[in-house]
């Protein structure tokens, strides 16, 4: 296993010296930033062949733990970036060269961010409450996201809304939507208990229009993983329910997938209890 380091001792160490300020100041985590792409770090994830370090996962998350305990906000809004390449990584590297763009775009210093979460859904990416409306040559979106981690630095925001022209078949549309569209704007909302650092702003889309080569994806809402291990399962037949086949092992972890974020059950007893002021007292779970 690889031991790389790419975050020297000092800048680590100017990045704890600068958290404090950050957080009275309720100011973004600038400094950081522009240090940790000097640093070549927001490359991390990003392949060799595009200009990147080529880390692996375990090799990215020792170093984001490092620079965790240092700042953690400094290190949530780089996680959001990194997660964007590394999922383009492992495509590309699976053969789907698909978003093989967004790691020659990050190449060139191009910063991905995420505009996922919503008011009303615990199940981002699955769903969406925002609206994506087919018009010739892309999708208009429009809806209201939340914590827009990076809303200071970033030129690509990863979106998703929900297109309802089939009633009988929605699908949501996953797109990532260049700074300079028209249509949006970044809402100052940003003042929290903490990780304030990270200027998480609301981003309100008004019919922001994204073209097609900026759709990635387009799927059924819910739960298609448990749909194609099912599938899996009956082609193999019983061979998948032994310990020691890797499908197996997969059919559980897709199963167990359902429990995070917590289910609907789980849900509605935080919700109920706390509404009656008996959250955490003894009795039974539910009733």
């Amino acid at each position: 296993m690889s031991n790389r380091c790419i975050l020297s001792d000092d800048l680590l160490e100017r990045c704890a010296q600068r958290a404090a300020s950050y957080d009275r100041e309720n100011r973004f985590f600038l400094e950081d930033f522009d240090e940790l792409r000097e640093a070549k770090y927001l490359l991390a994830a990003v392949p060799e062949e595009f200009g990147g370090l080529g880390l692996t996962l375990v090799e990215t998350c020792r170093e984001q733990r490092r620079l965790a305990r240092r700042s953690a906000p400094t290190a949530l809004g780089v996680n959001m970036y990194l997660l964007a390449t590394g999922v383009a990584t492992d495509l590309w590297r699976r053969g789907d060269k698909s978003q093989a763009w967004i790691l020659e775009e990050a190449g060139r210093d191009a910063v991905f961010a995420d505009g996922y979460s919503e008011s009303g859904n615990d199940l981002e990416a699955l769903y969406s409450s925002s609206k994506a409306e087919r018009v010739d040559g892309g999708y208009r979106f429009f809806g209201r996201k939340h914590f827009g981690t990076l809303s200071p630095v970033w030129t690509w925001l990863n979106l998703s809304g929900t297109d309802t022209a089939d009633p009988g078949g929605p699908k949501i549309v996953h797109a990532v939507m260049p700074r300079d569209t028209a249509g949006y704007r970044i809402v100052d909302v940003w003042d929290t208990l903490g990780m304030r650092a990270t200027a998480s702003q609301d981003t309100i889309l008004e019919g922001a229009f994204v073209p097609d080569k900026y759709v990635i994806r387009t799927r059924k809402p819910g739960f298609a993983g448990f749909r194609a291990v099912d599938l899996a399962m009956d082609v193999s037949g019983g061979r998948g329910m032994f310990k020691g086949d890797e499908l197996e092992r997969l059919y559980r972890d897709v199963r167990c997938g359902r429990f995070h974020p917590a289910n609907a059950m789980t849900v509605h007893e935080v919700v109920g209890k706390t509404a009656l002021g008996v959250l955490g007292e003894a009795g039974p779970r539910w009733g």
